[in-house]
């Protein structure tokens, strides 16, 4: 399975260029919720590649316990940063603290699940074609994090689906790349769940690999972390009153929503 492996050393690297990227425009207001979103997928990337590499059992566990230093932490940085992205500024500071409890009980429960076998009941490996495929049982922490991690995206999409209708060219563009790359993520999340993956494959972790591409035309095509077209977009389309932008003979040359309206 070759195959898997090539895939995910792409999103790997995709991903490191992403961050240098993101790195260059760290001065953007977008730029430290991207990299933090970034940096939790490459974790859990790095970390699933060593566990398909994995020996035994305590090895398998030890890169899992590494995934969730990342997995639980993309959808939370991924709507944190739809947010900004949609409304030009950040959540308050308590509610902010509010959504990141989940992510951070699921990191704690991973890391201590063999004292409780709350989030995995058990794990067990299969090795097939020289990979190391893991099996485990799914306790009642693992459903809670998977329903608030598809919570939290599908709150995001639906911030998206309400900007689209109201904002500019630049804008419209950066949201649909972003909001493909996230539904490329959760249509795979099913098949995974329901057990129709072959020999239980993560979808996920090759679901991402569609994601960080729709991320690169983002990024490298509308150059989001840096655009000054895309700052006047979010600013014009969260303006509640209507406003007209005139050029130097009077003429319209730009409005809001509401202006339409």
């Amino acid at each position: 399975m070759a195959w898997l492996e090539i895939i995910l050393y792409l999103t790997v690297a995709i991903l490191l260029a992403l961050l240098v990227f993101a790195f260059t425009r760290r001065n953007n207001f977008l730029s430290p919720l991207y990299v933090l979103m970034v940096l939790a997928v490459l974790v859990y990337i790095l970390g699933y590649t060593r566990e398909l590499s994995s020996h035994s059992v305590e090895e398998a566990v030890f890169w899992i316990k590494l995934e969730y230093f990342g997995i639980p932490f993309h959808s939370l940085f991924w709507f944190l940063l739809t947010y900004r992205l949609c409304y030009g500024k950040s959540l308050s500071f308590p509610v902010m603290l509010a959504v990141c409890i989940i992510p951070i009980l699921t990191l704690f429960a991973v890391v201590t699940n063999e004292y409780h076998h709350l989030f995995y009941t058990n794990i067990s490996i299969l090795q097939i074609s020289g990979i190391t495929l893991t099996q485990f049982g799914r306790g009642p922490l693992y459903y809670l994090h998977v329903v608030y991690a598809d919570f939290l995206i599908v709150l995001g999409l639906a911030m998206i689906a309400r900007q689209l209708r109201k904002t500019g060219k630049v804008l419209h563009s950066v949201l649909f790349w972003m909001a493909l790359g996230v539904v490329i993520e959760i249509v795979l999340e099913p098949v995974y769940l329901l057990g129709f993956s072959p020999h239980n494959i993560d979808l996920m972790a090759f679901g991402f690999f569609g994601a960080v591409i729709c991320q690169g035309v983002a990024v490298y095509r509308f150059d989001f972390l840096r655009s000054d077209d895309l700052v006047k977009d979010i600013i014009f389309s969260n303006i509640k009153e209507g406003l007209l932008v005139l050029d130097k003979k009077d003429r319209i040359s730009d409005f809001n929503r509401t202006a339409q309206q």
